[in-house]
This record gives C-alpha cells, structure tokens and sequence, in this order.
C-alpha cells in the first residue's frame, strides 16, 4: 500500500500554504481597502463635533467596511470551492490507488451544495463556536465593523482628531482583525477539504468502511486533537464520527481518511524535529540548569532529536508520548501534567473528559489519589 498517512499530511502542510498564498492575494488587500475607505471617510468628515455627525461617520464607515468585507470574502470563499472540488479528486485517487478500488468523485455542484449545509464547531477552552462557514465569514465582517465603530466612539469621547482615530484603526487592521482573518481563513481552507472528502466518502460507502483520523505528532498538539489521537487511533465507522470532523478548534490540523473493510491503515508520518522542539529543548535545559540538576537533556549533543522521526500507522499518540525525552513531553502536557502523565498511573486518556476538554490539575490528582 502507499504511504497514504505520509501523503495526507503532506497535503495538510500543502492546504497550509494555498490558505497563506489567499492571505497575501485576497484578504490582506481587503483589509487593507477598507482600512483606506475608512480612513477617508474619517479625514472628509474633519471634525466630529456633535452626536449626529458621529453617528453619520460611523455608519458611512460601517457600510463602506461591510460592502468591501462581503466582496473580499466572497472571492475567498470561490477559492475555497476550488480547492475543494480538486481535494474530492485527489483524495478519491488517493485512496483508490492505496486500497486498490475505484472511487467516484461526487459532481462539483453536489460537493458546494455539500459544504454550504454542513457546519463547523470549534472549541476554544469552554467556548464552542458553531456555524456554517458564511455564518463564521458574516460574524468576522460584522466584528470588522464593530472594531472600527469603537475606535471612532471612544475616539470622539476622548477628544482625539480624525487622525488620531485613523491611526488607532490602522493599528487594530495591522493587529487583532489580521490575525484573526487569518485564522479564519485557514480554518476554513481544512473545513472546505476535509468536506469535500466527507461528500466524496459519502458518495462511496459502498466501497469504504472505517474513517481514521489523523493527528500532527508534535509539541504544538492541541488538547482535543491529543484526546483523539488517544482515544480514537482506530477509527469509527463511515459517517459514524462519535465526535464531529475537523476542523475541531481554529487552525486546526487534524485530518480524517476513509479506507475500505479489511484494509488497514498503513505508512508512516513525521513527528516532532524542527524549530519547536529545539526550542522545547533549551527552554528545558535553561530549567533544569537553574535548578543545578544532574539529569539534563542537552539538545546540542544530539542533534537527531530535531530531524523528524518516522512513526508507524496505527501509533496511539499516548504510547509514543510516553517515549519523548522528558523536555518534549514538558513543553507538550506542562510540568505537574508531565508528572502525572510519566508517573504511569494516570493514562493521557483520563485528562479529559468524554467530550475531549482537559480536566483541571485537582480533577486529575484526585484521579491519582491526591
């Protein structure tokens, strides 16, 4: 079989750059048009001297902001179709050629009509946000608004000049709403793909039997795709998800495959190496080091450590964390967790709850027994 694990992440990582390649020739230029149709509003207006100017300015703003927004995101979310419509393809080819059968790949207009009714759930510490992906787009526009609508109110009670407000607004654009317009977008660049393979697994469930999900073996894991690649190394049925599909939080990582009966899921994947874990690596040796410990972890002495190891299909993230050298499993779970976790007693599984969300650190002594 081909390395089906080893190439799924690989278009993961690919999704990662075609989601970077829409900020720089879509998004960003939006944010920067509104930040400019903004701005010259403010400097026509000159002065806002009364109430009803103000309310005349911000609503001049809002309707400029949301009508560039709209169009901006509009183009994105035609990308996104594109990329989708080639994901079903490429993913029926996939499969198909490492399990040997034929896949049909659903009619474009049925894989859009597919995304469009399907919803997105990400979880955020308690929060959970829930939506279909115009609603996630539409609420983004509307913060847009809102961020720019503040900075002018607060600007008028303060006693700043339009000026002063259009460099606050230059500030937040440049900051917080690029941020988070990026992490919406490559949210939705995983939502679009991993939808479009659920149209086209939908589309042959005479054929495919059993989906696994597929988690990024490194330190910057999230606690809910950790619990999944814990918990659920073996899949489910088709169409069975006990617990949704990606993406599971914003920037979201993990994937799902499906493969037929009686075919397992084989290759190997990545995991750990680069730049996270060498600095995992001397932020520990800079702990133990100050605490004038024997045992150390010394990175610069073996160098291999930070070339990406190759695991096998199957690996249950608990069983191959518990291999780590003690300064990638710390920068991993933290210090008490780690305690915890290497002790033996507590298993990764039992860190979190039968939804997936982290118990606290007395939840999981009492577990231990204090």
């Amino acid at each position: 079989m081909n390395n089906i694990i080893n190439d799924t992440e690989r278009r993961t990582v690919y999704l990662g750059r075609l989601a970077a390649g829409l900020l720089k020739s879509k998004i960003f230029p939006t944010l920067d048009e509104a930040y400019r149709a903004a701005r010259l509003i403010l400097l026509d207006a000159e002065n806002i001297t009364s109430i009803t100017k103000l309310n005349q300015v911000t609503a001049q703003i809002r309707k400029a902001v949301t009508e560039i927004d709209s169009a901006g995101w509009a183009e994105v979310t035609k990308e996104l179709e594109n990329i989708a419509i080639y994901d079903a393809g490429y993913y029926a080819g996939l499969v198909g050629s490492a399990a040997s059968v034929k896949l049909s790949k659903p009619a474009d207009e049925k894989i859009v009509s597919y995304i469009n009714k399907s919803l997105m759930s990400l979880t955020q510490g308690q929060k959970v946000d829930a939506g279909t992906w115009a609603e996630f787009v539409k609420a983004y526009n509307a913060r847009h608004a809102d961020v720019y609508d503040s900075i002018v109110k607060a600007g008028y009670s303060q006693g700043l000049t339009v000026n002063q407000m259009a460099q606050q607004m230059r500030i937040a654009t440049d900051g917080m709403l690029q941020n988070e317009a990026e992490s919406l977008a490559r949210t939705g660049v995983q939502h679009y793909s991993t939808q479009a393979r659920q149209a086209m697994f939908a589309d042959n469930t005479d054929k495919l039997a059993r989906e696994y999900p597929i988690v990024t073996f490194d330190n910057r894991i999230s606690d809910k795709c950790r619990w999944i690649g814990t918990k659920y190394a073996k899949g489910w049925p088709v169409g069975e998800s006990p617990i949704g599909y990606p993406p599971f939080h914003w920037q979201c990582r993990t994937s799902v495959i499906a493969l037929p009966e009686g075919v397992d899921l084989e290759g190997t994947r990545a995991a750990i190496g680069g730049q996270d874990t060498k600095a995992a690596a001397e932020a520990f040796d800079a702990k133990q080091e100050k605490t004038d410990k024997k045992v150390r972890y010394k990175g610069k002495k073996d160098l291999n450590i930070f070339k990406p190891e190759q695991i096998k299909a199957g690996t249950v993230y608990d069983d191959w964390l518990r291999k780590q050298p003690p300064f990638f499993v710390e920068s991993t779970l933290g210090k008490e967790r780690t305690k915890l976790f290497m002790s033996g007693r507590v298993s990764l599984e039992r860190f979190y709850d039968m939804a997936g969300r982290p118990l606290t650190l007395a939840e999981l002594r009492a577990i231990d027994g204090g």
